[in-house]
């Protein structure tokens, strides 16, 4: 998990443009084709995978049923319990919260570092995952 999400932030600092151009703001209206939704599941996928070696207990059962089941519409051979999905989707926006700030710029004035932010964000989510308090 810690080696994932700091390639994942690594990458968009050094790729910022590239970065923005995937995950900045959505154009209105906009439907991304069928393959690319797909590239994306596959790449939820990777950080689902040490998200479930972490083995998490489940800790909002019908939001968790809600993500169990609408994934099981498009692909009813996942492999991802609810609990699974929730730390993935939760743990991937706060990554993607963190990271989109920094590679903004929203945090220059701010008088912190954010790769300290960010490393305790990673943290909190293993902690989460592990039924652990976070250091």
């Amino acid at each position: 998990m810690r080696a994932l999400t700091r390639a994942f932030r690594e990458w968009a600092l050094a790729q910022p443009h590239r970065y923005l151009l995937l995950f900045g703001t959505p154009v209105p209206g906009y439907e991304a084709p069928a393959h690319t939704t797909q590239a994306a599941t596959r790449t939820l996928g990777a950080f689902l995978e040490p998200i479930a070696a972490l083995h998490p207990g489940s800790r909002a059962a019908v939001l968790e049923g809600q993500f169990e089941a609408g994934l099981a519409d498009r692909d009813p051979d996942h492999p991802w319990s609810g609990p699974v999905l929730r730390l993935g989707v939760t743990g991937w926006t706060r990554m993607h919260g963190v990271v989109s700030l920094e590679v903004e710029g929203h945090f220059t004035q701010m008088g912190f570092d954010p790769g300290l932010l960010f490393e305790a964000e990673v943290e909190s989510l293993i902690a989460e995952a592990t039924g652990s308090e976070a250091g």
